[in-house]
């Protein structure tokens, strides 16, 4: 999930400022980030289908599992590039 160049390189720059950052735009700078971004995608996914609270009315339904099956191919197809991306397709294996 990444965005144009100069993005990426501000984001790391305030990252090294601010190590917080970092975690908060990991989906964006990370090496790993498509990964990532799937895993969050994974993980709201998770909630919002077991929160009995959430409405899910057919085509919001259909629009989570869309969501849900794009997130689990992209961990699929996506190559690891460091030990947090390992671990991401680790515990999210078919």
């Amino acid at each position: 999930m990444a965005g144009p160049e100069w993005v990426i390189s501000l984001l790391r720059d305030a990252a090294a400022i601010v190590p917080e950052i970092g975690e908060c735009a990991a989906a964006v700078v990370h090496e790993d980030a498509k990964l990532i971004a799937a895993e969050m995608d994974l993980e709201w996914v998770t909630a919002v289908l077991d929160d009995p609270r959430q409405p899910k009315p057919p085509d919001r339904l259909a629009e989570i599992h869309k969501k849900l099956r794009d997130a689990k191919a992209i961990v699929a197809e996506t190559e690891a590039v460091t030990p947090r991306g390992q671990a991401i397709k680790r515990r999210h294996a078919a």
